[in-house]
């Protein structure tokens, strides 16, 4: 049996936050009500509810201007017609991506690809992969690691 891969305070508080934006969107509440609906996020350490709230608070604070780039990098695509939960895993993405300093672009977008693949499966892992790789290259290209092959 394939032993469950362990995830770290970031990943835990980025799926928490990506849950608690999903909640308030669907289940019309404030993002305390939301947050305060997950026994997961009641039961998480401080670091993790710390995070994902911060996460949580800076997507809302930057609704409007985050959904405006995700429309902006759609191809062929209406953002009405987006899933709720792909929206709310690139929002959390690229308010990273945007205002996180301490967070590589890849980092970010590789998280969203993850959670993608567990919430969404995979063909939206990839149409998330590229719409938050377009806007990276275009709003933070200094924010990509640079990988260098080893022995470099």
């Amino acid at each position: 049996m394939a032993k469950k891969k362990e995830t770290g305070p970031r990943r835990q508080g980025r799926e928490m936050a990506m849950k608690m934006l999903y909640q308030s969107v669907v289940g019309k509440q404030e993002l305390e009500a939301a947050s305060e609906s997950f026994p997961e996020f009641l039961r998480a350490p401080d670091a993790v509810r710390e995070f994902a709230i911060g996460l949580a608070k800076g997507v809302l604070l930057h609704e409007k201007e985050l959904d405006g780039k995700i429309e902006e990098a759609l191809k062929k695509w209406k953002f009405e017609r987006l899933a709720v939960i792909d929206i709310q895993l690139m929002r959390v993405a690229l308010f990273e991506i945007l205002y996180s300093e301490d967070i590589p672009a890849n980092v970010a977008i590789d998280e969203a690809i993850e959670l993608a693949k567990v919430y969404s499966g995979t063909p939206s892992a990839k149409f998330v992969n590229g719409v938050l790789g377009t806007l990276a290259q275009k709003y933070a290209p200094e924010k990509f690691e640079v990988k260098h092959p080893k022995g470099d």
